[in-house]
């Protein structure tokens, strides 16, 4: 049975990508460690590039309406 996992805000993201690098740069992992916190951070940083793209979208959408109502 597949675990559902909790979706991350923005501010979970970034924090949780600072403890990553944090772990990397003061621990002496082993290279599959290292390389294991590399791919959960790519993700993050996928996941919140994902997240804002949408909200910048959203964003000029509703510019994009307020402008229509102010020149009609």
């Amino acid at each position: 049975m597949e675990k559902e996992q909790k979706e991350l805000t923005i501010e979970e993201s970034f924090n949780k990508l600072d403890a990553i690098i944090n772990s990397m740069q003061a621990s002496s992992l082993s290279l599959q460690e290292t390389f294991d916190l590399y791919k959960e951070g790519i993700a993050l940083v996928e996941q919140c590039s994902r997240k804002i793209d949408k909200i910048k979208c959203e964003i000029e959408i509703i510019n994009g309406s307020q402008e229509r109502s102010i020149d009609g």
